[in-house]
């Protein structure tokens, strides 16, 4: 599951990269954030920081940006917390929808980890 998400999340990464060649700063901080967190970390985080939120994740609401922007981000400097946010808040919607389809995709690792281990 680890691994699925470390992938998801290094497909925002460079999707955003993309988008924002400028913010490259903003968007290595935030790739450093993820892989600095051991897979037992990166599993509570998605637990604790992500999947609480994701009635507003699938229904693509943007206060779950605006709302949830130091709870995701806890233990990133808040310059990058505040751009970060202001990148996404700031990006097109069709751009937007995108990133959403990537949180949505951690929303969904974790759902199939939970069907998993009822199964099991």
């Amino acid at each position: 599951m680890a691994e699925a998400i470390r992938n998801t999340q290094e497909e925002l990464m460079n999707f955003l990269k993309v988008k924002h060649p400028s913010e490259i700063l903003t968007i290595e901080a935030v790739r450093g954030f993820f892989k600095g967190k051991e897979d037992k970390h990166l599993y509570c985080y998605i637990r604790d920081k992500v999947f609480p939120h994701a009635q507003q994740i699938k229904k693509e609401e943007l206060d779950f940006f605006r709302n949830n922007k130091n709870a995701i981000f806890d233990g990133l400097g808040s310059k990058y917390i505040d751009r970060w946010t202001d990148i996404i808040l700031g990006s097109p919607e069709e751009d937007v929808k995108t990133i959403f389809s990537f949180f949505q995709a951690l929303v969904s690792i974790y759902e199939a980890s939970l069907k998993s281990k009822k199964n099991r």
